[in-house]
């Protein structure tokens, strides 16, 4: 037991658990004299534990239901964090599956039933656990499940983690949770099918040697039928199991509820007969859905304190019919599985979608007259732009929805412009409003340079000075207008990405700009005798952005007082409070994982602004980690590559056969610039997956296995370790292994699809 004995009111009497996030203990509450399950956590210093374990109280302690464990308090105490938890007796899934616990078919279906009720008690209230699994199950002996361990939730839009960060345990994660992008509710739905599986079979629904090989199995394989593992699991709940693992979300349940009621309508049954479909199970739950109108659809209802009616689906063709279409309404056949956009394309009506149908405008939006029931549930995407924008229930994208039967939609962008734009063959950008990301960075020495330089000197050094700190505007999602002289004006966000990327970019931007400047000064100081001071300004406002100038040379920028601003703070350095970042607070209040110095009141042009000085992320930034490292590394990237390779065939002597008639001198340049490609596009991860995929295919004819993946990545990070020494940090370990995931997963695919 740890050496602790007192942490706040509680008395700790023995040790009942211990995790990667702290101990739990049985501990009395001396105050109202009752025992408790006291989590404690040795949280100084480590922003992101004390973050996440402050949502797990705050998700728990929100949910009071039968299911869900009840948090009694939350506090601090000597610079420990803890959290008060109901005493629970009895014993979690993952023993019980271990010691066949469960003596037949109804006893699982009662769990089951159980665990769906308190998740779909969590979504509603907004609440995404994003780490089911065995563990975080716990079962009482009068037979009442708890849901434990919020660790990951995600409450409504807010996440401690950024885009492109994997959480969850690999055998129960979502297809969508691995790829590391948003997620809503129906993840949570897949991790329950994952349970399940294991509860009624005994054995894990996505197994693999390694870590790789099992977010391969989740990503691209389907567990064997139910049926065929367990020919005593009657047909429904074996199909009912597997639509819960669908890889594409809108092919699962609509929601948890719904696949609670289906669990407590197998369970009603006593006996389930053993060839009954899923089919018939939802159709006799359809009885109790009352016509709430006279059109296409049945909307659900209320029939019970727990129980809500299956909504029903219309059996006719898929047709939609475009409504007030300049010559009069048109229908088309929205089948195949194309989206309605795609639908209407083929069709030939000109429907707007300046983003290309990736769900990054609103162009393409349409109002649903009739049918809803008839169009598939919003995806990720789109639920994120209609949160956004405020959209009701009957505004959709046509990009991101399909058809299941007949609906009505009225287009909603739709003039003579519109259709010549959408014709002509050439397609400028729209202009549009839109929040930017500014950033503004200029050097105070290059004034006098240019008064006082050879010209010659001049451009080599401003080439110098624009490189440095171009490329990671260019590595972090961002544009730069052309230089003027002493200053560089970057916009991050004219991709659509969401705010907090935006701001998170530009601030992970200025922080390495300010980094590179010191080797950059080195040189300068060195060769020229010169020394370059930059001050750089963030803002986040509305900016016109479009393409813009004389037609033969239109560029995508944008214009507005945001720049303004941020130019404005930067100047503010010099004058005010010396050389570093300064960052308004509308910037400030996106990203909220910012470590700031000194705030001060600053009046630019009418408007009086609250500005901070930007210090460092206050927790681990993945991308700024491994674009940082790597500049380490690559600055010795001989000895790099020559670590890489010593290690791998020291670790994993088969391999070494695979490189005898190799040049290990090229060999190493050619890993060092994939790297060098990977971390310059971390921001556009996708861009990069032809070639990835492309070196899978190729490292499959080379002789290389899935399981050489894991060798790999340990060759990576000992390589890492090794050039820089005390740096090389676990966060740093870290931010490297999220990326490698990624590009090993996508060379696995890739190499065994052939």
């Amino acid at each position: 037991m740890s050496a602790l004995y007192q942490v706040g009111k509680y008395r700790l009497v023995d040790q009942i658990g211990r995790g990667a996030m702290g101990e739990v203990f049985r501990a009395h509450d001396s105050v109202l004299d009752r025992y408790v399950a006291l989590k404690v956590i040795e949280a100084a210093g480590d922003e992101e534990k004390r973050l996440r374990f402050r949502r797990e109280a705050q998700s728990a302690a929100r949910l009071t239901h039968p299911n869900i464990v009840v948090v009694h308090d939350f506090g601090e105490d000597s610079g420990r964090f803890f959290m008060a938890m109901e005493l629970l007796d009895g014993s979690d899934l993952k023993r019980l599956i271990r010691d066949s616990a469960f003596p037949d078919l109804r006893s699982k279906l009662d769990v089951m039933e159980q665990i769906c009720d308190a998740v779909a008690f969590a979504h509603a209230t907004n609440i995404i656990h994003r780490d089911l699994k065995p563990a975080n199950i716990f079962v009482l002996p009068s037979g009442q499940v708890k849901i434990v361990d919020f660790g990951l939730a995600r409450i409504g839009e807010s996440s401690v983690t950024g885009t492109g960060t994997i959480l969850g345990t690999p055998n129960y994660m979502s297809p969508e949770q691995v790829r590391g992008r948003g997620i809503d509710a129906r993840a949570d739905i897949f991790s329950l099918g994952a349970v399940f599986y294991e509860l009624l079979s005994g054995r894990r629904a996505f197994e693999g040697d390694s870590v790789h090989a099992v977010l391969y199995s989740v990503m691209q394989r389907d567990p064997d039928p139910l049926h065929l593992v367990m020919p005593s699991v009657p047909a429904a709940v074996s199909e009912a199991v597997m639509r819960a693992l669908q890889k594409d979300p809108s092919r699962r349940f609509r929601s948890a509820e719904e696949m609670r009621n289906v669990m407590r309508a197998l369970r009603s049954r006593g006996s389930v007969p053993q060839n009954i479909a899923l089919s018939e199970v939802m159709r006799e739950l359809t009885t109790d859905t009352l016509h709430t109108n006279r059109r296409e659809s049945m909307t659900s209802v209320s029939t019970g304190s727990s129980h809500t009616a299956i909504v029903r689906e219309s059996q006719e063709p898929p047709a939609a019919t475009f409504v007030g279409e300049p010559g009069g309404d048109i229908t088309i056949d929205a089948g195949s599985g194309r989206t309605l956009l795609e639908s209407a394309l083929a069709a030939g009506i000109p429907h707007t979608h300046e983003c290309g149908g990736n769900a990054r405008c609103s162009t393409c939006r349409v109002a649903v007259l009739s049918g809803s029931i008839n169009l598939s549930p919003r995806d990720s995407a789109e639920l994120k732009l209609a949160q956004r924008f405020g959209f009701g229930d009957d505004v959709r994208l046509a990009c991101q929805t399909k058809v299941k039967g007949p609906v009505k939609v009225r287009r909603l962008i739709v003039d003579s412009l519109d259709m010549q734009i959408m014709r002509g063959a050439e397609k400028p950008a729209l202009g549009a409003e839109m929040p930017l990301a500014v950033l503004s960075a200029r050097a105070r020495e290059i004034p006098a340079l240019l008064r006082r330089g050879l010209p010659y000197d001049v451009i080599h050094i401003l080439n110098r000075f624009y490189l440095q700190i171009g490329e990671v505007v260019l590595a972090n999602g961002g544009s730069f207008e052309p230089p003027t002289g002493a200053t560089i004006v970057a916009f991050f966000g004219l991709n659509g990405e969401d705010a907090r990327t935006k701001c998170t970019n530009a601030i992970r931007s200025a922080l390495r700009m300010r980094q590179r400047m010191e080797p950059l000064n080195t040189y300068l100081s060195e060769h020229f005798g010169v020394s370059l001071t930059l001050d750089i300004g963030l803002h986040y406002g509305r900016m016109i952005a479009g393409s813009i100038g004389h037609p033969n040379q239109m560029r995508l920028t944008a214009v507005g007082e945001a720049a303004n601003t941020a130019g404005a703070l930067a100047a503010l350095n010099e004058f005010q409070h010396g050389s570093g970042i300064m960052a308004t607070e509308e910037l400030i209040n996106v990203v909220d994982q910012v470590s700031y110095g000194q705030v001060s009141h600053e009046r630019v042009g009418d408007r009086e602004l609250t500005v901070y000085e930007v210090l460092d992320f206050n927790k681990p930034d993945t991308h700024y980690l491994v674009q940082t490292s790597f500049e380490i590394v690559a600055a010795r990237k001989d000895e790099a590559s020559r670590l890489f390779y010593e290690h791998l065939f020291n670790i994993a002597p088969q391999t070494r056969k695979m490189f005898d008639e190799v040049d290990m001198n090229v060999q190493g340049t050619m890993l060092m610039n994939m790297i060098a490609a990977a971390v310059k596009g971390l921001d556009r991860l996708d861009e990069l997956k032809p070639v990835l995929q492309d070196l899978g295919r190729r490292h499959r004819t080379y002789g290389a296995h899935v399981e050489h993946y894991a060798a790999v990545e340990a060759c990576l990070l000992h390589t890492i370790e090794t050039i820089m020494g005390p740096q090389c940090t676990l966060d740093v370990k870290l931010a490297w292994t999220a990326i490698y995931n990624f590009i090993a997963q996508t060379m696995i695919e890739a190499q065994l699809a052939e």
